[in-house]
């Protein structure tokens, strides 16, 4: 079945159903290798309601039982953060906002074609966003990219008898560039990043992060992290959210999501609960849940 392709508003932007070829001009093997085999390492308005929160709201906090686990992943996050500037800094201005925009909605839309995790996506995307802050590359490269940082992303994340083929992905890029260029392209990422390719992402942190949080059920903490999970897919769309650590992604969507569904019995309690655990300054939180209101108001219909 084929993955649909994304729309293009008129302007610079870049379309992921181009028909040009990619040749990848790297000295790098002969495409005729073995596919490499990788494996698992390892309510608005809340921003106003807490502003008179500062580190010392934290002096009388303590690690709950259990939390050594959400701390060390908080401590590991900040060796997988891509430039949040790239676009400008490494990319040129070659490859615009709108640019990444839609081939990360194009990423999110294959993820949901082949059935993979929302933390799939999000690793997808991460690899997308590193390699990209290190490599300047060519528009008509970045369809190839985010396809073979989703390959990657599912090597890691999924079971191995979900990987899809190099020939599965040909078709779902129109065409635009061929196995050979996957496998070219998936031995150039992993050497730039050198095989970092188990990130720390929000998905994680979240449901870490909810362990700790009073709940009715389990059937309502279910509900919580699927909101959350969604909140943070459609950040994942905006570069404008790479400014922001994975453990402030998910402390925000948190909040967001607990207090959308009514579960929030002491706001200011769990609030401080939830910044203390991920490490999170109460100015930083309040800039991220401001952004994330005004992304929520016009969520992309893709998500």
């Amino acid at each position: 079945m084929a993955v649909g392709s994304t729309a293009v508003a008129p302007g610079r932007r870049f379309s992921p159903t181009g028909t040009q070829t990619v040749v990848i001009k790297e000295k790098l093997r002969s495409c005729n290798s073995k596919p490499l085999k990788i494996t698992r390492t390892s309510t608005f308005g809340l921003s106003s309601q807490f502003k008179h929160l500062s580190v010392d709201s934290f002096e009388q906090l303590t690690r709950p039982e259990g939390s050594k686990m959400l701390f060390n992943i908080c401590e590991k996050q900040t060796q997988f953060l891509a430039n949040p500037q790239y676009l400008t800094r490494v990319q040129k201005g070659d490859i615009e906002e709108g640019m990444r925009r839609d081939i990360v909605e194009w990423m999110y839309k294959l993820n949901v074609h082949f059935e993979y995790l929302h933390e799939t996506f999000a690793v997808a995307v991460n690899l997308f966003d590193r390699f990209l802050s290190q490599v300047k590359v060519k528009p008509l490269h970045l369809q190839l990219i985010a396809a073979t940082s989703l390959l990657l992303a599912a090597k890691i994340q999924e079971a191995w008898n979900t990987h899809p083929a190099y020939n599965d992905l040909v078709p779902a890029g129109n065409y635009s560039f061929s196995a050979c260029d996957l496998q070219k392209m998936e031995k150039l990422i992993i050497t730039k990043l050198s095989w970092n390719l188990n990130p720390v992402t929000p998905h994680v942190v979240l449901h870490q992060l909810m362990r700790f949080v009073g709940m009715k059920n389990e059937s309502a903490r279910a509900k919580v992290i699927e909101e959350g999970e969604n909140l943070v897919n459609s950040c994942l769309l905006e570069s404008h959210f790479m400014i922001f650590r994975p453990s402030t992604l998910a402390a925000c969507v948190a909040m967001m999501a607990l207090n959308e569904m009514g579960e929030l019995e002491q706001n200011d309690k769990t609030l401080r609960q939830i910044l203390f655990l991920t490490s999170t300054k109460p100015e930083i939180y309040n800039q991220c849940t401001d952004d994330l209101k005004r992304i929520r108001i016009n969520v992309t219909p893709a998500l």
